[in-house]
């Protein structure tokens, strides 16, 4: 086994045990927001890429996840951010910026719940 798979192994361990702490409806939409990086790097081209195209492309597995966003308390929605920061930092490259996309909206409904205790 190279030092590269080693990597990968032991990130992708971190972000299942990561992912065990949330509920059954918080796992099921970071799998599907998985799911959906997977699908669209599959489909798109290198130079392709933008995030007008994965949002369209990712549309339902969205959904998904900015509902439960949205029935969130604060403080899951703080933890939920900082998997997704976690999920980033251990992807592959070219997920990354996908998964920072998705922190982001975390970020922002975090902002907007914690505005309105």
């Amino acid at each position: 086994m190279t030092t590269t798979e080693i990597t990968n192994l032991y990130h992708r361990r971190r972000r299942q045990e990561r992912w065990q702490s949330h509920s059954a409806i918080e796992r099921e939409a970071l799998t599907g927001l998985a799911l959906a990086i997977t699908r669209y790097l599959a489909q798109v081209a290198p130079g392709n890429r933008n995030n007008a195209a994965f949002l369209e492309y990712a549309q339902p597995h969205l959904e998904k996840f900015k509902q439960v966003l949205a029935t969130a308390k604060p403080r899951r929605i703080s933890m939920l951010r900082r998997t997704l920061e976690i999920t980033e930092q251990t992807a592959d490259r070219d997920e990354r910026i996908w998964w920072e996309l998705c922190a982001t909206l975390a970020i922002e409904a975090w902002m907007n719940a914690s505005l309105k205790e």
